[in-house]
């Protein structure tokens, strides 16, 4: 196990401040490379890991604002990461719509590559989600698809979570994201362009998914 230098820099978080998704992505970017030069032999498979479980979740977090941003439409949406592990969150997304301001817990959830535990299933991700989160009625839950596989199908969910959202990459070179789902009532489906950002998809966190599969 290669240990970080002495001396790293740990990741500069703003703390309870909310930044744009944007923000979010240039901060992380700047601190993976930061971490990558100084640390050239870090392992690739413990960017998962603990060590990096913050920078994760709040890279995860932005990325999935980012595209809820752009298919509803929010211009204004920004995200906070809830840094305490008691908090019935790992983030809050902010946005102003029609003159009214709105917050909504944020939970995120990863499908793991396969090369991690190849048993776990969609259906099963989703039956823990809903025996951990039985009463949270105002929560988004949006699950990351880290698998080299698309994943197209519509989704269905009994439980009180107010959005379920499983989303992933839909290209090779991270040039879109593709999620779905939604409420209880129905499902859908929306494709993002993520070209501005596609070198803050970072290879550390995600399977490259297959072309044309």
């Amino acid at each position: 196990m290669n240990a970080p230098t002495k001396g790293s820099r740990p990741f500069q978080h703003p703390g309870d401040k909310f930044l744009s998704p944007a923000e979010w992505l240039v901060r992380i970017s700047e601190h993976m490379i930061r971490f990558k030069s100084e640390n050239p032999n870090h392992p690739a498979s413990q960017f998962r890991g603990h060590l990096h479980k913050e920078v994760h979740e709040a890279w995860q977090a932005a990325t999935f604002g980012f595209a809820y941003g752009c298919a509803h439409h929010l211009g204004t949406l920004k995200v906070r990461h809830n840094r305490k592990q008691d908090s019935e969150s790992d983030a809050t997304f902010l946005w102003t719509e029609n003159g009214r301001e709105f917050t909504v817990p944020v939970q995120v959830k990863e499908l793991p590559p396969a090369t991690v535990n190849a048993r776990e299933t969609i259906e099963g991700l989703i039956a823990k989600i809903a025996k951990k989160y039985p009463t949270s009625r105002d929560l988004i839950v949006a699950v990351h698809l880290n698998r080299t596989e698309h994943h197209t199908r519509d989704i269905r969910f009994e439980m009180p979570v107010a959005q379920l959202w499983l989303w992933g990459w839909s290209k090779p070179d991270h040039s879109e994201i593709t999620f779905t789902g939604g409420g209880r009532s129905r499902s859908r489906t929306f494709q993002v362009p993520f070209r501005v950002f596609t070198d803050m998809a970072h290879a550390e966190f995600i399977e490259t998914p297959q072309s044309g599969a």
